[in-house]
């Protein structure tokens, strides 16, 4: 049967059956693992963490002690004169991250402008089929009408306000469906800052790539069919809901929170909402 993935287009019957493992002789396994164990890879990753101590990322663990120590020998013998220029390096390509991310984001709104068109594609019509039909739209027995293996109860409710309010432009739906890819990314962004304490170049890099991954072209049918918005509800209600049950557990350790129990609420309410978008918001649970 379909997986319940981004798409119902992908079933069992298309996988490749019969695909075994490949198990490499015990030599030729030992000269491709090693260059993975060599000196020269622990002294790149000893810097690495050095790096990221620099940025602000904090690594508490009691297996990097021996690589702290190292690391910190590794600075040392850096000239003040580089690490200063490689600094600035890092500044530069941080900031040219964060603009790539917001070009990519100016990207995603001109094609949608450029591309666009009234007509429903595909699963489009669904709900326009079942309004000619004489179905109530917003009736409790359609919403819970089963679309494939999907209850899609939240995106019908977008569907129908673009039916009845915006005579099935698709003009809604698609302004939604950017409107949720912005929302997701202000929740990654905060939740990087205020959860993470991700600062400087460390959170304009991060802040750059999720703008790239969340508004990238490749997924131009996310963002040209309107009926894409069940699509781009869940990734949204899965970040509410893990950001608040992070926020309910820190909420936990500190007396002076009232009400910590609210951001419990909050992230099952999500889930739900999650799960009422398209069937993987079940992997929330």
């Amino acid at each position: 049967r379909c997986l319940s993935d981004w798409s119902s287009d992908v079933c069992s019957s298309d996988l490749c059956p019969g695909i075994q493992p490949i198990i490499l002789p015990p030599a030729l396994s030992d000269q491709l693992v090693a260059p993975l164990v060599s000196r020269r890879a622990f002294r790149y990753a000893t810097k690495s963490v050095s790096r990221l101590r620099h940025l602000g990322f904090s690594l508490k663990s009691r297996h990097t002690s021996a690589m702290h120590i190292s690391s910190v020998h590794d600075t040392q013998a850096i000239p003040h004169r580089d690490r200063g220029f490689t600094t600035t390096s890092e500044e530069v390509l941080s900031y040219l991250i964060l603009a790539g991310g917001l070009i990519t984001v100016a990207v995603a709104i001109y094609m949608v402008v450029t591309t666009y068109s009234s007509l429903p594609f595909a699963d489009g019509w669904t709900e326009i089929t079942a309004a000619a039909n004489g179905k109530d739209l917003l009736s409790p027995s359609w919403l819970w009408t089963q679309h494939n293996e999907h209850r899609l109860v939240i995106p019908k409710l977008f569907l129908a306000a673009d039916l009845k309010l915006f005579g099935a432009t698709q003009k809604f739906l698609l302004t939604s469906i950017l409107a949720v890819q912005v929302v997701s990314w202000i929740v990654l962004a905060i939740a990087l800052r205020t959860l993470g304490g991700w600062r400087g170049m460390l959170w304009r890099t991060a802040a750059g790539l999720a703008a790239f991954c969340l508004f990238c072209p490749t997924q131009d049918e996310n963002f040209v069919w309107g009926f894409q918005i069940c699509f781009v509800l869940p990734g949204l209600f899965a970040s509410v809901s893990f950001l608040a049950l992070l926020l309910y557990w820190r909420a936990s350790q500190e007396s002076a929170v009232r009400y910590p129990w609210k951001f419990l609420l909050l992230s099952i309410a999500a889930a739900v909402s999650a799960t009422y978008s398209l069937s993987n918001g079940n992997l929330l649970w």
